[in-house]
């Protein structure tokens, strides 16, 4: 069967700003729209914060841990597709993604203008950078027909805010309230004390802004697709490649030269959409932990390609099919460019500051002494979305497991040695004993 796929990857895009996520105050009907058409993956964190490590496990399937201290394989999608006849395109605006190794993997790559540093926003939707991309996007997708692989991303949700000011302005809701700032530039603040709620409040504003006229360039890219020959034979993709701080834990925006990211649930927990022009799935939502060495996969099974042994990532159509319904994953582990790395669980969310060099021990070790660890935050899932209350030094037991665990995965993720992690208990799972 002639199928194609596009996979439509923004950067920076919050999961709590969407309506199909849970947002009950920022207008995005074209993504809620989507969601009724297709499948919510609600519980995605991502497994690096660096965009080219995530870019590798979109198209690899392997985890950016698993790779650690071995050498890149090759795109294999790309390649198994070439052998099909399914021309790949790349097309994006970001330069780190033009500059990685696997760029020249691609059949085809469009390079979007990149985002301008621009203080001013545009005067017209038309004449947003974002706008402006998405118009050659749309151009190049009619050009092509099926079948296709087109892989789209866009980075500008964090390079620019040049939305005209009446989208952020639509959400002031009194005249008492600050309006939100005029500039178009992208904010990066680091408080060293509690940030004044007024400033915030007009900052996220500014943002919602931003994704209002994300949401509106996505309805005419929908349009183009569903008008497309393909369409009936398409699968479509809508990532975040990473989330965006708007507040929480004293960030908004990007941090400050030279500081890392904190791997916050802000930052690797993003949204994941899915539809088809079949109507394979309609309306569904899924609370299955994912992570983007899943994108492979799914790919791979959409055109019958076979995926190499030893992936770290899963085949998320086998769940729509209901295929894989009794074998969910049960952790996610994270990491960072610094020494930082997170590890989620369905019940848990640990960021620890400082793994652990060597094993540590379990609160069954007679040896063990439940000592304060300030640099491990613990955070209950999935009812603390956003991680406001930090119970580790209440519950020193689940973070000794934790971390116990995050040390195995990381000593067999190499080897693909899974299969030898210890088995996660009642606690770790559902937070009971």
């Amino acid at each position: 069967m002639p199928r194609s796929a596009l996979v439509l990857v923004v950067d920076r895009l919050h999961l709590n700003y969407l309506g199909c996520f849970g947002n009950s105050w920022i207008v995005t009907p074209a993504v809620d729209g989507l969601a009724w058409q297709g499948v919510c993956w609600d519980q995605v964190v991502l497994d690096h914060t660096s965009l080219a490590e995530l870019f590798t496990s979109w198209l690899s399937g392997t985890h950016a841990l698993q790779r650690s201290g071995l050498p890149a394989s090759g795109p294999w999608l790309l390649e198994q597709l070439r052998e099909r006849g399914v021309p790949a395109v790349l097309a994006t605006d970001e330069q780190e993604l033009l500059a990685h190794p696997w760029s020249e993997a691609w059949d085809e790559v469009l390079e979007l203008p990149p985002a301008p540093a621009a203080d001013a926003c545009a005067p017209a939707l038309e004449q947003t950078h974002l706008a402006q991309a998405m118009a050659v996007v749309v151009e190049q997708l009619q050009r092509l027909s099926g079948p296709f692989l087109y892989w789209v991303h866009l980075g500008s949700l964090g390079r620019v805010w040049d939305a005209p000011l009446e989208f952020r302005n639509r959400y002031v809701e009194s005249e008492e309230e600050l309006p939100p700032p005029e500039s178009a530039r992208v904010p990066g603040h680091v408080f060293t004390e509690e940030p004044d709620p007024d400033q915030i409040l007009g900052l996220r504003r500014a943002y919602a802004g931003q994704v209002t006229l994300w949401d509106q360039c996505l309805a005419g890219l929908l349009a183009a697709l569903e008008s497309h020959g393909a369409w009936p034979d398409t699968m479509l993709l809508v990532l975040s490649a990473r989330g965006f701080s708007t507040g929480l834990h004293r960030l908004f925006g990007w941090p400050l030269e030279g500081q890392p990211e904190p791997p916050w649930s802000e930052l690797v927990h993003v949204p994941y959409l899915m539809a088809f022009g079949s109507r394979l799935a309609q309306a569904w939502r899924s609370g299955r932990l994912v992570q983007p060495p899943d994108v492979a996969p799914t790919l791979a099974a959409w055109w019958e390609c076979s995926a190499p042994s030893g992936l770290w990532g899963r085949d998320l159509l086998a769940v729509v099919r209901q295929e894989d319904w009794d074998a969910p994953r049960q952790l996610a582990p994270v990491a960072t460019p610094a020494a930082a790395a997170a590890l989620r669980t369905p019940a848990w969310h640990l960021y620890d500051e400082q793994p652990p060099a060597e094993e540590p021990r379990l609160p069954e070790d007679e040896l063990w002494v439940p000592e304060p660890l300030p640099t491990a935050h613990l955070f209950r899932k999935p009812d603390d979305r956003w991680e406001v209350n930090d119970v580790a030094d209440r519950l020193p037991e689940v973070v000794a497991r934790l971390r116990h665990l995050g040390w195995h995965w990381r000593r067999l993720a190499p080897q693909a040695a899974w299969h030898e992690l210890p088995e996660l208990d009642e606690m770790l799972l559902h937070g009971v004993e």
